[in-house]
């Protein structure tokens, strides 16, 4: 049974007011149509788990690919969309790859460094929370 074929409307009628359960075959075909979509929009396997070192090659190729747009050109370079779509689907999956990890918090942390240099401490956080929740127009 499709989704399509059921409805929301359908699914919204089995449900009663106290009740808010969907019925298993129902439940099966909104299962069957979260799968479709996750294959349409993360095909599995566009590329191949590769070794740590791949993946770096992979990152640093993107990230001089992202350097080199405009500032006007907000499109996402294949290279980081092929490396985004990797990292989701390992994440996905569960599969936690220890080096990739240490590389990205060095990434991290050697951007935190270079934006400190750069900028200085950067306090925004605390005082826009503190304006918001306040209602200061500052």
């Amino acid at each position: 049974m499709l989704l399509t074929e059921i409805g929301a409307v359908e699914i919204i009628k089995h449900m009663d007011a106290d009740d808010y359960t969907i019925p298993p075959e129902m439940m099966a075909a909104l299962q069957h149509a979260v799968d479709h979509a996750a294959k349409q929009v993360l095909p599995l396997g566009p590329m191949p788990p590769a070794p740590c070192e791949d993946m770096v090659l992979l990152e640093k190729t993107a990230r001089e690919k992202l350097r080199q747009m405009a500032h006007d050109d907000y499109t996402i370079p294949p290279e980081m969309t092929a490396l985004m779509q990797y990292v989701a689907e390992q994440a996905a999956r569960g599969i936690r790859d220890p080096e990739a990890m240490r590389l990205a918090c060095e990434d991290m942390d050697r951007l935190s460094e270079e934006i400190f240099r750069k900028h200085g401490i950067l306090d925004i956080g605390v005082p826009a929370i503190r304006a918001l929740r306040d209602g200061d127009d500052e």
